[in-house]
């Protein structure tokens, strides 16, 4: 295979992906067909079915790719901000611009909403993205409540889940009214109880 051929390969898988992506948080797992992406990406369905023999395997790729993404800005938080303050505004940030001033949802908590039409091996991977989150955030809450950084009552883990399941329902929220002014000021209210 010619280097151009492999580059071109690459480029429709990768394109496959981001067009999943962009479905799944605006549609929904159920609410796009493989005749969806083929006509953004313009390829045939049967060039889908390659890269992914069915749709379930299209979902692991683009989960797979977002908690990859996610491992990858949680460690780049860790390295640029050393107090659990910074790092706790720098995660919230980092949602913001992934709902994308809150117009857009996660594509992983669309695709928690679809659980039952899923099989089990994308939602071990849901499991996976959303634990990886809640293990970091855990880390955070007890080195800020250990460093008197953070007001945490109780477990760091019950701390986290609460934060990440604020920051989910503040995207959902903002989606469902399509305002940001919402997402902002629940995180700040929420950032507020904690710094």
């Amino acid at each position: 295979m010619t280097s151009a051929a492999k580059k071109n390969k690459n480029n429709a898988k990768t394109d496959i992906l981001k067009a999943a992506e962009n479905l799944i948080k605006t549609l929904g797992f159920n609410g796009f067909s493989y005749k969806d992406i083929s006509s953004i990406v313009g390829i045939r369905t049967s060039s889908i079915h390659y890269y992914f023999p069915t749709k379930n395997d299209l979902a692991k790729a683009v989960i797979q790719q977002q908690r990859a993404k996610m491992i990858e800005y949680l460690s780049e938080i860790d390295e640029i901000d050393e107090d659990a303050k910074g790092k706790l505004r720098a995660y919230t940030e980092l949602y913001y611009e992934l709902s994308n001033d809150g117009s857009n949802m996660c594509p992983i908590a669309m695709l928690s909403a679809e659980r039952d039409s899923l099989s089990d091996a994308v939602i071990e991977d849901i499991n996976g993205y959303f634990e990886d989150q809640r293990n970091w955030l855990s880390n955070l809450m007890e080195q800020g409540k250990q460093d008197g950084d953070l007001r945490i009552i109780g477990r760091g883990t019950n701390a986290a889940a609460m934060f990440l399941s604020v920051v989910e329902g503040a995207m959902i929220l903002s989606k469902a009214q399509g305002s940001s002014h919402d997402f902002k000021n629940i995180i700040n209210q929420m950032l507020n109880q904690l710094i």
